[in-house]
């Protein structure tokens, strides 16, 4: 909570939007803190508290900045280029998002070219995931890798998001990768975690079209290889954290928004997301 906290008094600085009152941003920040002490979960109320703090935000928010995000260019590096020393000061440590081009085909991973739903489908069947019908985890099933692989084909919206069980199953696809390049890349923050299945350090996401994962931060530096497939990414600054009705949720989630469907939200409940 600490360096959460001093995280959020960095930010604190930034959240200046014109028109809204410093002492209202104050008290956003105060809410927010009690709920990463984890008080919302004794008191409840704390979270509805905080979201009728933002939304008071939202009244003086001036009309003509309600038009949405800005878009704005990654900066793009090609894996030719790629120096841990250099990626880690300009990028890792400056919290930088940044497109590494051609890093799997530089380096020869043999996960490039083999990595596909029917390599996964002919070599784990069997064997058993925790996937969703769409966004959410409270719709969480279980099902075998070739059922779930027919799903995705036939078009449903079935999401197996942060799958280990591939890499607890088979460690050695992990080697298909270089995944030591990548550790290095992410200096001491590779180790992120456990999850149910034990210790991991790389998670594997299959979906079909049209699925999504709510607006949220990981705790750890995220490392996204796209090996098959495209995947849309929206990446917002910090400082757009109040924008989003943010709520603390796990040890490997900083915060999930509120905000079901970033795709259509609920203004009338959410009006600070449209700015």
């Amino acid at each position: 909570q600490i360096l959460m906290l001093g995280g959020i008094l960095k930010t604190l600085g930034v959240f200046r939007p014109p028109g809204v009152p410093l002492y209202k941003i104050m008290l956003y920040y105060f809410m927010f803190f009690l709920t990463m002490l984890g008080l919302h979960k004794l008191l409840p109320v704390i979270t509805t508290l905080k979201h009728r703090v933002t939304n008071w935000m939202a009244k003086d928010m001036p009309a003509t900045q309600a038009k949405g995000p800005t878009l704005v260019e990654l900066p793009t590096i090609q894996a030719s280029q790629l120096d841990v020393e250099s990626f880690q000061a300009k990028y890792l440590r400056t919290n930088t998002p940044v497109v590494i081009r051609g890093l799997g085909r530089e380096q020869g991973w043999t996960a490039v070219g083999k990595w596909n739903f029917e390599f996964f489908r002919r070599n784990y069947p069997d064997l058993e995931l925790a996937v969703f019908k769409d966004h959410s985890k409270k719709d969480l099933t279980f099902i075998k890798c070739k059922e779930f692989i027919d799903k995705v084909k036939a078009g449903e919206r079935v999401y197996g998001r942060g799958l280990d069980e591939f890499f607890v199953h088979d460690p050695a696809l992990l080697q298909e990768v270089n995944y030591p390049l990548v550790q290095k890349l992410r200096g001491a923050d590779h180790n992120i975690g456990k999850m149910g299945s034990g210790q991991y350090e790389g998670l594997l996401f299959m979906s079909a079209q049209n699925t999504y994962t709510q607006i949220h931060s990981d705790v750890g530096t995220n490392f996204n290889m796209q090996i098959e497939g495209t995947k849309e990414w929206h990446i917002y600054p910090p400082d757009q954290l109040p924008y989003f009705y943010a709520e603390p949720c796990s040890t490997n989630l900083f915060y999930r928004s509120a905000i079901q469907d970033p795709t259509n939200p609920d203004i009338k409940t959410f009006p600070m997301f449209k700015y």
